[in-house]
C-alpha cells in the first residue's frame, strides 16, 4: 500500500469516529456526567456498589486499566485479568469499525461469551476472596446499608 492509501484510510477512519461521537454526544455527555456526579458525590462510580456495598463482575477493571497503562501487567491482573480480553475485543472493533468500515454484529457473542466468564469469574472471586482483598471489598457507605440502618432506629 502506498502512503496515500494510508493517509486515507486514516483519514475516512478519523471522519468516521467524529461522526460516530457527534452522534453519541448526548450519550457521552450523560455518561460523564453521571460519572461525576457518582465521584464526587457518592466517591464511586459503580452504582452496583453504591447502592449494595458488594463489588460488582467488572469491579477492577478501571484499576487494572490504569496498571496497564502504566505496564504493570501482573498488577493488572490482580485486579481483573478480564482487562486483556476486554482491550483485546475493543481493538478487534475500533479495527473493524474505523479502518475496515464492517459491522459489529459478528463482535457480540464474543462479547457474550466474555460477559458470562466474568460473571462466573465474579462468582469464584466471591468465593475466594471476598470480603478481604482488593478489588473484592465491602463498601460500607453503600445505600441498602444506610436503609437497614435507619429502619432499625
Amino acid at each position: 500500500m502506498s502512503k496515500e492509501n494510508h493517509n486515507n484510510i486514516l483519514r475516512n477512519a478519523w471522519h468516521l469516529f467524529l461522526k460516530d461521537v457527534k452522534n453519541a454526544k448526548i450519550g457521552i455527555l450523560v455518561a460523564l456526567c453521571y460519572l461525576a456526579v457518582m465521584e464526587i458525590v457518592l466517591h464511586n462510580g459503580c452504582p452496583f456498589v453504591v447502592i449494595t456495598g458488594f463489588p460488582c463482575p467488572a469491579c477492577g477493571l478501571t484499576r487494572a486499566g490504569l496498571h496497564v497503562l502504566r505496564g504493570e501487567w501482573m498488577q493488572a491482573l490482580q485486579m481483573n485479568v478480564f482487562i486483556f480480553p476486554i482491550m483485546i475485543l475493543a481493538i478487534a472493533a475500533v479495527v473493524r469499525r474505523y479502518f475496515l468500515q464492517k459491522s459489529l454484529k459478528c463482535l457480540v457473542k464474543y462479547t457474550m461469551f466474555l460477559l458470562l466468564c466474568m460473571v462466573l469469574y465474579y462468582i469464584y472471586r466471591m468465593v475466594i476472596l471476598f470480603p478481604g482483598q482488593a478489588p473484592m471489598t465491602y463498601y460500607y457507605n453503600n445505600l441498602v446499608h444506610h436503609i437497614v440502618r435507619r429502619m432499625r432506629m
